[in-house]
């Protein structure tokens, strides 16, 4: 009821409102709520599989359901035309010159669901360590957004955000 309240003030004062999810506790109730109120969902979510492991979930098996679920959400809320935007940030597990190629194929996969907008995000942290471990090198992350930038350049309808941000700059 809070979020409904929410929801129809953000549509009556604004024409509509943005939440920003993980996707694991969407409810079809919730997806009633996006379409009914006009709700631009966006999605955060690093690839399938083991490209989203940095998404830890207290343990391996409930990392990959919380994945699997997050995924299934996208997917409906494709279906329902309410396509979510998509946020990944790039670090070793997903962008690294052997996980990129996987990643580039689930982009491709995006697409084809109907997904138009992902935002791709650095790795960031406080935590020299966790950098040290996750992050990518200055070189791998260059290699990296080549890559996308060229393979932006094959798809039809999909964009990625930074790229039109950095044109646009």
């Amino acid at each position: 009821k809070d979020l409904e309240r929410l929801f129809a003030l953000g549509q009556q004062d604004f024409g509509g409102s943005s939440v920003q999810t993980n996707g694991t506790l969407i409810t079809e109730t919730h997806v009633e709520l996006f379409k009914k109120y006009d709700v631009r969902v966006g999605i955060s979510i690093d690839g399938p599989g083991e490209l989203n492991e940095l998404r830890w979930a207290h343990s391996a098996n409930k990392t990959t359901a919380s994945t699997q679920l997050t995924l299934d959400w996208i997917r409906r809320l494709c279906e329902v035309e309410a396509t979510p935007s998509i946020i990944i940030t790039l670090h070793r597990a997903n962008a690294s010159a052997d996980r990129l190629p996987t990643l580039i194929a689930w982009i491709a996969e995006l697409e084809q669901w109907g997904i138009r907008f992902v935002r791709l995000h650095l790795l960031e942290s406080e935590s020299d360590a966790l950098r040290a471990a996750n992050g990518l090198t200055e070189e791998e992350t260059t290699g990296a957004l080549l890559r996308l930038l060229q393979f932006e350049r094959q798809l039809k309808t999909l964009k990625f955000d930074l790229f039109g941000d950095m044109r646009a700059a």
